[in-house]
């Protein structure tokens, strides 16, 4: 059980850093964004949910992480840290797979062929 104990350990520790990098990187305009009177722009909902986080609000982080994950936000990534630090690996693994549908699947196009020459 010492290795799952580490594990959590350090995808706290991930999550801790990860938010701090988010919020230090944010300016305070993007957390002044709102859709409504109510309801925070996506942006917004990630700096929200981190700071939450860092003052040990984790219901509320959880919250608006899933709300900015739904909106594209790589949010996704940090519930997979967060369910990851609880021990909670089938909702961790299910959030990392969200992270994967998330990033822009790479292209791979052929390029045009080239038409021989005729030599006339």
């Amino acid at each position: 059980m010492i290795a799952g104990r580490e594990t959590a350990n350090t995808a706290a520790a991930d999550l801790k850093a990860l938010c701090e990098t988010v919020v230090r990187h944010n300016p305070t305009t993007a957390v002044a964004a709102f859709n409504t009177d109510q309801l925070p722009d996506p942006r917004s909902a990630l700096v929200l949910a981190c700071v939450l986080q860092l003052t040990d609000t984790d219901d509320g982080a959880r919250f608006w992480w899933q709300y900015a994950a739904g909106a594209g936000q790589p949010a996704a990534y940090c519930l997979y840290l967060h369910h990851l630090a609880l021990g909670e690996t089938h909702a961790a693994r299910w959030w990392h797979t969200q992270t994967n549908e998330a990033q822009p699947k790479p292209t791979t196009r052929t390029p045009p062929q080239a038409h021989p020459r005729t030599v006339g």
